[in-house]
């Protein structure tokens, strides 16, 4: 199931993905949609339930992860 096209005045929201997670459980996948622009949001709507994410930012959202990589795994 998606929260949203990412086309509107909105788009998901964390109360959305959580709503829609324990309603279908794991029963099907929950994508959200709209207005995810960064690592930091696109790893709390996983948190909250989202197995998919949409993204036009999706570059930015890949470089804001290999950076966290970097930071997080040094020797």
């Amino acid at each position: 199931i998606k929260t949203s096209t990412g086309y509107s005045f909105g788009g998901a929201t964390l109360e959305d993905v959580k709503l829609m997670k324990g309603i279908v459980g794991d029963v099907c996948k929950i994508k959200a949609a709209g207005g995810i622009s960064d690592f930091d949001t696109a790893l709390k709507f996983i948190d909250a339930g989202a197995g998919r994410i949409g993204a036009s930012a999706a570059i930015n959202i890949l470089d804001n992860y290999k950076q966290y990589l970097s930071n997080n795994h040094k020797k």
